[in-house]
């Protein structure tokens, strides 16, 4: 459901490139991980998008993940003004098993740090 979606939004320059452990199969995208930037106060902005979305399942999952948010207030908690999310990640269910998922994590903490931000893991999960 989440994997065209995911697929659709990202520009072509932003994919990730194949690595050792097979992000890509046969030219396919087997894996994915959509991270972004939100900074304090543009929480509100984002739910206001949001509700403009046609796409009622993945209106669905992230108005979920933003009343996950409105119960802690991370900015508060780390004393910082912007937060690194790993928003959603996907990994097609023929390529489960093998790892994938363990090295897009992998790689979206070292993005995180590379770009200089606090990593703290808060992970969800649903199937």
């Amino acid at each position: 459901m989440l994997r065209p979606k995911m697929c659709s939004s990202m520009p072509q320059g932003n994919r990730a490139a194949p690595d050792e452990k097979g992000l890509f199969r046969d030219q396919q995208i087997v894996g994915a991980a959509l991270n972004g930037v939100i900074k304090k106060g543009e929480r509100e902005e984002c739910e206001r998008r949001l509700a403009e979305l046609r796409d009622e399942k993945f209106k669905s999952i992230f108005g979920l993940l933003y009343k996950i948010n409105e119960r802690v207030d991370l900015f508060d908690k780390y004393g910082v003004d912007e937060l690194f999310e790993c928003r959603i990640l996907s990994v097609d269910e023929n390529y489960r098993g093998r790892g994938l998922a363990n090295t897009l994590v992998e790689n979206s903490i070292t993005l995180a740090r590379n770009s200089g931000f606090k990593v703290h893991l808060l992970l969800g999960c649903t199937l």
